[in-house]
């Protein structure tokens, strides 16, 4: 595991976007932002990044992961889940800092 949280990002994406191994990057969507180290990898999928999962808030370099999701109720969903919460999957944008 990472010693601290990471953006995994295929190096495809991080090339366009001028991003290298170890750079920090914003994270960012309408909902808010964070931002991480950039970790260039082949096992993950162009077009799709991952954030290492099981950290606390104060050990990102700025904002957090759940600056990204929502949790507005959907009440067609009321009686599957309490909120409906987007926990894992969000549209997001990627910078280098």
């Amino acid at each position: 595991m990472d010693p601290a949280p990471t953006l995994e990002i295929n190096p495809i994406d991080a090339q366009s976007r001028s991003i290298g191994h170890g750079d920090v990057v914003r994270v960012f969507n309408n909902r808010g932002q964070l931002k991480v180290h950039a970790n260039l990898t082949q096992s993950i999928k162009s077009g799709v990044v991952n954030i290492t999962e099981g950290w606390w808030p104060e050990q990102y370099i700025e904002g957090q992961i759940n600056n990204l999701t929502h949790d507005k109720k959907n009440l067609a969903q009321h009686h599957i889940m309490q909120a409906n919460a987007a926990f894992f999957d969000v549209l997001v944008q990627v910078e280098k800092v």
